[in-house]
């Protein structure tokens, strides 16, 4: 039990959406996630900047987990109709975001604590614009740190560029393409979490 997992939610203005990775296995790394899933649900719906809402779910999470070791990486972004997005990271490596515009690819990276680790962390937001066909990836690290015979990990510059060559593709093609090559390149080691998100096209 424990690992990786994932929601959505439509919040009446847009697209609220997460990816998270729960440290450790067993009964007690379990509780915990479905602990950061229930929090994280009802936070999801609330308005705010999203680093205000990460300080207030790890209070929580710090306060209910009985004085355990345990923690989550969290990626999240919340998607405004008008193109504006705000996104936030604790502890999870970086949200790729795929510009339509250039074709290019940049890593939305913020140095962050995870989930439940300290009571009083402060979190921050930031926020990008997104125009018609950007893609935002959210992803665990278990995507990009697969590796090769030689120890060579799949990488974050490599997803990157298979994102922007299959821009426009379905979503869920694109994942599976993604996913492909991954197996390609090494097996499956860790869980492995992906959530695509593009702006709509007028």
């Amino acid at each position: 039990m424990g690992g990786d997992f994932l929601d959505a939610a439509d919040d009446g203005t847009g697209l609220a959406c997460y990816v998270g990775d729960v440290a450790g296995h067993g009964i007690q790394a379990g509780v915990f996630m479905g602990m950061v899933k229930t929090a994280a649900r009802t936070a999801l719906l609330e308005p705010g900047p999203l680093g205000e809402w990460l300080a207030k779910l790890n209070r929580v999470l710090f306060e209910v987990k009985s004085g355990s070791a345990t923690y989550a990486t969290f990626a999240c972004v919340r998607c405004r109709e008008n193109g504006q997005a705000q996104f936030s990271l604790a502890g999870n490596g970086p949200i790729l975001h795929y510009t339509a515009t250039s074709k290019s690819i940049s890593q939305l990276g913020m140095e962050q604590f995870p989930l439940g680790l300290f009571a009083k962390a402060a979190f921050q937001s930031g926020a990008i614009e997104m125009c018609p066909g950007d893609i935002l990836a959210l992803l665990t690290d278990g995507l990009p740190e697969v590796e090769d015979a030689a120890g060579n990990q799949f990488g974050l510059e490599r997803i990157g560029e298979i994102l922007a060559l299959n821009a426009g593709v379905p979503l869920a093609e694109l994942a599976e393409r993604l996913f492909a090559a991954a197996r390609k390149h090494g097996p499956q080691a860790d869980d492995e979490t992906l959530v695509l998100v593009r702006a709509k096209r007028v």
